[in-house]
């Protein structure tokens, strides 16, 4: 779940948003209980001793992100020592928290992506043999445009269309040679959709996805002299440049 959260400003991002991605077990106390010490099922005088309160939960950790509201873009720490989580579950609680009644009523549907790799795409451009290119894109954020997203988003709106599928294939006997329109429109796709090549040969297909390949950062801090939270959003500017400078 999204736990704590609170506004701040950045010197060259503006104003953001600093919250903590929380993660813990929610046990089912109703199911079947295993005693160790009798090596058998728990029976009812083992279950008369367990008293766990509903509102504690087991296992808990917790890791900070940083969101930047221009640009709609969220970084998040995902591995510190014991505490862990993986992207793809922050994805999966941002979806379900964005996607509640309330808020699709007053905002529509909101799309969740988890950036790829830096060197994803290029891979996909250059697969040998390439067959196949599937382009899915949804009309990006309408604060963070290059110039060939707001043509993109511009033509998206004239035809009151919201999300682009793609679907490329070679002549027999060919390999696909995507032009500049179409890497234009995979760059917008990759952190607005996905994009994903089949290519291969000898009867050996091979598939590549950017879904598959999440961009990561690695470095590391002392926890003696840093703060943790205070080391993230150094990184998270750091990290939000990068992204923007790959277009």
């Amino acid at each position: 779940m999204i736990g704590a959260l609170s506004q701040a400003s950045d010197p060259i991002h503006g104003d953001i948003v600093l919250g903590e991605i929380y993660k813990f077990v929610d046990l089912d106390v109703t199911q079947n209980w295993f005693n160790m010490a009798k090596g058998k099922v728990a029976g009812a005088d083992d279950m008369a001793r367990l008293v766990i309160p509903d509102e504690l939960k087991p296992h808990f950790n917790f890791l900070p992100f940083v969101f930047f509201p221009v640009g709609h873009r969220l970084v998040s720490l995902t591995s510190d020592g014991a505490d862990s989580i993986p992207i793809s579950l922050v994805a999966k609680t941002l979806r379900g928290t964005l996607g509640s009644a309330a808020l699709r009523k007053e905002f529509g549907e909101v799309e969740v992506t988890v950036e790829p790799a830096m060197e994803t795409l290029e891979q996909i451009f250059q697969m040998p043999n390439l067959k196949r290119l599937d382009i899915n894109v949804t009309s990006p954020n309408p604060d963070d445009f290059s110039d060939f997203e707001k043509h993109f988003q511009e033509n998206m709106e004239e035809q009151n269309a919201r999300k682009l599928l793609l679907s490329i294939l070679a002549e027999p006997g060919e390999a696909l040679e995507p032009n500049d329109e179409t890497k234009k429109l995979a760059k917008v796709a990759q952190a607005n959709g996905s994009v994903t090549g089949t290519g291969g040969g000898r009867g050996k297909t091979r598939k590549l996805s950017t879904v598959a390949h999440p961009f990561e950062h690695k470095d590391s801090y002392r926890p003696d002299f840093d703060s943790r939270s205070d080391f993230v959003l150094a990184k998270a500017s750091e990290i939000l440049d990068k992204i923007r400078n790959r277009r």
